[in-house]
């Protein structure tokens, strides 16, 4: 009886699929960014209105980066790509943490000193709003952009040693 038999796959077919599926899933995430759109700016609609949109394109994604992360996939996807760059990628991730939060605490700098400030208190709402989103953003994006990359290496290495004592 073939009942518990393992059934050969092609390899090339599951490609095409996975690749279909990349496809349908962009698709649906567009469609959910388009509608929300539309909601806002035809409609004038606030943020509870399309709480379904938001959560299709939220849910699969966090879903995604978790089993990438928890799987080993990213941390040897990370080591290829790294393996051509001189910078480690911790390093790099850190970095990209860092200028991030720089970009986001500039604009929140200029956007308050232009909305808040007259003529003499511009200068002092930059800094100020400039200097306090620095504080709360840069170590954020560090944590959320540098987390992953250490969680998926310790993943990597104890799925590395798991597969070692078997």
């Amino acid at each position: 009886m073939k009942l518990f038999e393992k059934k050969i796959k092609d390899e090339r077919i599951e490609n095409i699929q996975n690749k279909f599926f990349k496809d349908a899933y962009l698709l649906a995430v567009v469609i959910s960014i388009v509608s929300m759109g539309v909601k806002t700016y035809v409609f004038s609609y606030d943020l509870r209105q399309f709480l379904p949109e938001l959560a299709v394109i939220i849910i699969p994604s966090l879903y995604y980066g978790i089993r990438i992360v928890l799987s080993g996939v990213y941390w040897a996807e990370s080591e290829m790509k790294a393996s051509n760059s001189k910078l480690p990628l911790t390093l790099k991730n850190f970095l990209y943490g860092i200028a991030i939060g720089v970009v986001i605490s500039l604009f929140f700098g200029v956007r308050s000193a232009v909305v808040y400030g007259s003529e003499g208190s511009r200068l002092y709402y930059f800094l100020l709003v400039f200097l306090a989103s620095m504080t709360i953003y840069t170590p954020v994006f560090v944590m959320i952009i540098v987390l992953p990359d250490l969680i998926g290496k310790r993943m990597a290495l104890k799925l590395d040693r798991y597969n070692d004592n078997e």
